[in-house]
């Protein structure tokens, strides 16, 4: 999403966020981390009725989802490549990618939506057949891998 959004905005979210806000008046501590200062400026925006900002910023977040959606390649690819050293694995891989619409922020607590998780899953496992996994072929650690994947994406 980072990578994505820099190219959208033509900087990097937290620098497009502070200077949205810095417009506006509005300041954040910067000795706290990104995330927490995305957060903050995103609540004050909104406290102060700039929900204008949030939305453009939400727009930008749902066309990288749409583009990421459309070339699964690319996204499974760049998740194999960018995985941690301490869990590395080239197996074959079903990646689950969970997305609220509404806050993106906050789309880590889908992993508990077992209502909704469960019947995309399952959907997918009666429809997987021989031509449901890609072949992906990514580089780690200047070493060239290959893995059969997919992607499943789940939006609330």
């Amino acid at each position: 999403m980072d990578e994505k959004l820099k190219n959208k905005l033509g900087k990097r979210e937290i620098t497009w966020l502070k200077q949205k806000a810095k417009e506006r008046g509005i300041t954040v501590n910067n000795a706290v981390s990104e995330s927490l200062q995305i957060y903050i400026l995103s609540e004050k925006l909104a406290e102060v009725g700039h929900t204008d900002i949030l939305a453009e910023l939400n727009d930008k977040r749902k066309e990288v989802i749409a583009e990421a959606k459309e070339n699964t390649i690319e996204l499974m690819t760049w998740l194999y490549a960018n995985q941690g050293e301490m869990r590395f694995g080239a197996e074959n891989r079903l990646f689950v990618i969970l997305v609220d619409t509404e806050n993106m922020t906050q789309s880590w607590k889908m992993k508990r939506a077992f209502s909704l998780i469960e019947p995309k899953i399952n959907n997918y496992l009666e429809q997987f057949n021989e031509n449901s996994l890609k072949e992906i072929g990514f580089t780690f650690k200047k070493n060239r891998y290959k893995a059969l994947a997919d992607v499943i994406f789940i939006e609330k």
